[in-house]
């Protein structure tokens, strides 16, 4: 695949030669897949990123990251409508495998981690797809550790009293001269707790 604002797929001269007609349906089918996700956008922003932050490793192990998901996310896609073509799509995947050298803004596979991402492509090829409960699981637990962590971050901050800023308290007559009711307004207690 070519370009980023309007990417176009490129086959070799010879793909008629190399590649059967299946052969080459799953392979456009892979990368039609990444043009209709936006990926040679994506990766535009993360060169664009890794340029930036260059002296930051997690910036590269990150893009490295990013891409190999982007791979395992089309591989899905497009079994999800050939699911008894496993077999041939990961012979179709080593056959046409690219090494370390591709395009910056191309979707590609990385050398250099400790299994090779075309191995990580094709162990993936063998698990079963999740299932709508499995996912549903996921998010909710996601969701929960979301609130969870933003819970425990907001009891770690230092109470308004500890920073010197009193809470603002309205004390409003009452009949009985033993009680006193104190209203806070909690737009200025979550101002006075930041």
């Amino acid at each position: 695949m070519a370009g980023v604002i309007a990417p176009r797929i490129v086959m070799p001269a010879d793909a008629d030669r190399l590649y059967s007609d299946d052969e080459r349906a799953l392979i456009r089918a892979h990368e039609r897949t990444h043009i209709l996700r936006g990926d040679p956008r994506a990766n535009a922003l993360i060169a664009i990123a890794q340029c930036l932050c260059w002296f930051n490793p997690l910036v590269h192990m990150a893009a490295h990251q990013a891409r190999l998901d982007q791979e395992l996310a089309c591989d899905a896609t497009v079994l999800r409508h050939r699911a008894g073509q496993k077999r041939r799509y990961a012979e179709t995947l080593l056959k046409t495998q690219l090494g370390a050298v591709a395009a910056p803004f191309g979707c590609h596979w990385l050398a250099g981690s400790a299994a090779h991402p075309l191995e990580l492509r094709i162990a993936a090829l063998r698990q079963p797809m999740p299932t709508f409960q499995r996912r549903d699981l996921g998010a909710l637990a996601l969701a929960a550790l979301v609130a969870l962590s933003a819970f425990v971050a907001w009891k770690a901050q230092p109470m308004a009293e500890a920073q010197g800023m009193p809470p603002i308290v309205v004390a409003v007559p009452n009949p009985a001269p033993h009680v006193q009711l104190s209203i806070v307004r909690w737009s200025h207690y979550y101002a006075a707790r930041r």
